[in-house]
């Protein structure tokens, strides 16, 4: 389970949701990616590096072997442009831009992007655009702009979905036990890290933890907006970010049981048809320790 995200909208290569580090509280260390080595021992930026060094060793590389053929050159480009002619202007088109570069790392379209007709990002892409985007926050702080205001069918498209979630149907699924699943090593069970989770929340409280995931942005860990090239919405497809967690480098190791792996799968299932029937209302807050089973 992972912390992540706000909500999807247009204009990068990005798989799924991507998960953030707690702003104030970055990855200094990025996980090196071997299909785009960026400069230094390693791939690794120095253990002290500012958020310009972390760009240049682990996100610039990408951006030019993943993303470029679409989004960098001379308008009008395979997708938006919005990289500038090459990769000396991929910096600074980025932090000019508050779409992408603002004071909620979670909500900027890098991290929120969602599935598309490109390419999907690494994961060890995508955690090294976490480690730049909240290393910009502890550096800059409140002279970084405020992420424009959400207007998109996307976003719409994903709140019309969590609006579809029931509580009974989170319970005979099998998802009130979601919170459960042990982690190998001493980690522990997944609420015992993330029962106050910014970007992911798995308490005790079945109730608490229904109430989050129908919200954005932690229902995205369980969906994702799918959008076409020009950015515009396609469909909401499953985020599998529960299940494909806990095999990922930097976090606690597990494989989700066969009945929470298919509990996820029904659930996503069940509510996906009542978004596509449509009308769906916002489920009722829920009482503490009530409702949902555990």
């Amino acid at each position: 389970m992972r912390s992540a995200i706000f909500i999807a909208s247009a204009f990068l290569l990005a798989s799924g949701c991507i998960g953030g580090y707690q702003p104030g509280n970055p990855n200094p260390n990025p996980t090196p990616d071997p299909a785009n080595p960026g400069p230094g021992p390693n791939n690794n930026p120095p253990p002290s590096a500012t958020a310009r060094q972390l760009f240049d060793a682990n996100v610039g590389p990408m951006l030019a072997a993943v993303c470029a053929s679409c989004h960098a050159g001379t308008p009008p480009t395979t997708g938006p442009t919005f990289l500038g002619s090459g990769p000396t202007m991929f910096y600074s088109m980025l932090v000019g831009d508050a779409r992408f570069v603002n004071a909620v790392p979670a909500q900027s379209e890098l991290v929120t992007k969602g599935l598309h007709e490109g390419p999907a990002l690494t994961t060890a892409a995508a955690t090294n655009i976490d480690a730049w985007l909240n290393q910009e926050l502890v550096e800059r702080g409140s002279t970084l702009p405020q992420p424009p205001p959400p207007t998109d069918l996307v976003q719409k498209q994903l709140v019309a979905f969590g609006n579809c979630m029931q509580l009974t149907e989170y319970v005979s699924s099998g998802m009130n036990d979601l919170q459960n699943q042990d982690t190998t090593g001493s980690a522990g069970n997944c609420y015992s890290c993330h029962s106050t989770g910014m970007f992911v929340y798995l308490s005790k409280d079945p109730n608490a933890n229904f109430d989050r995931l129908h919200n954005i942005p932690w229902l995205l860990k369980l969906a994702i907006a799918q959008v076409n090239p020009d950015g515009s919405f396609k469909d909401i497809v499953p985020a599998n970010r529960f299940r494909d967690r806990g095999t990922e480098t930097g976090h606690p190791g597990y494989i989700l049981t066969n009945a929470r792996s298919t509990a996820l799968d029904t659930f996503f299932n069940q509510t996906y048809t009542h978004y596509k029937a449509g009308n769906c209302t916002p489920p009722p807050a829920n009482p503490p320790g009530g409702g949902a089973g555990g």
